[in-house]
């Protein structure tokens, strides 16, 4: 593949990825991000997501001048159209990760909401076992917030699933912790139930509803 062909790369994905890199990015798993609207000014100033910067080809130069090649870029429009031209400028510029939002920005905020509302019933504090406390202190989670992700996008669950630790998995799925959570690559804790070779987690995770059907990245 030639220089051009590697530069000119980025990607179109779902609201729902595209909220999870946003929240990643807000719980500070994803140091940077930056988010870019590129519909008109009065669609701007009437509502959008938070966060984003509102971008205009006049603009487009000064927008490179303050977001580093290295950051991850991105952009949503009315319905996922122009936003993948926008992303095909930032990637000719060898930006590294740029992705465009299937949908738009209608899409995006209702990923959001839906991922507030889910949010909104999940325990506050970790609670449960001193196993589990344990778990997740040495790993670095909020114990606060059971679904917060850290490195690579890892909740508590799919940290757990990964280890192969089926009784944390099976508690965590007591306390109610959402099982439609991605990491970084876009794998549920199925997939990471799998790598560990535990099959009373799989039977798990699939008694309590994860997706089946979900896809990752590649």
């Amino acid at each position: 593949m030639n220089d051009h062909a590697t530069a000119s790369r980025h990607r179109c994905i779902p609201a729902d990825q595209a909220a999870d890199l946003l929240l990643r990015h807000r719980s500070g798993a994803l140091a940077s991000l930056a988010l870019f609207d590129t519909r008109d000014r009065a669609s701007f100033e009437r509502a959008h997501i938070a966060g984003a910067q509102h971008l205009t080809e006049a603009g487009f130069g000064a927008a490179m001048q303050t977001v580093g090649r290295a950051t991850p870029v991105l952009i949503y429009c009315y319905r996922g159209n122009a936003s993948k031209t926008w992303a095909g400028m930032f990637a000719d510029f060898r930006y590294a990760e740029v992705y465009s939002v299937d949908g738009g920005h209608d899409a995006l905020a209702a990923a959001l909401e839906r991922r507030a509302s889910a949010s909104a019933g999940q325990p506050s504090s970790a609670g449960g076992s001193a196993a589990l406390q344990a778990f997740v202190a040495e790993q670095g989670f909020d114990a606060t917030d059971l679904d917060a992700p850290r490195e690579h996008g890892l909740t508590p669950l799919m940290r757990a699933a990964l280890s192969g630790r089926a009784d944390l998995v099976s508690e965590l799925l007591a306390l109610g912790v959402a099982v439609d959570r991605r990491n970084g690559d876009g794998n549920n804790a199925l997939w990471l139930g799998c790598v560990s070779g535990q099959a009373v987690i799989v039977r798990a995770l699939v008694a309590a509803g994860i997706d089946l059907d979900n896809r990752n990245d590649t």
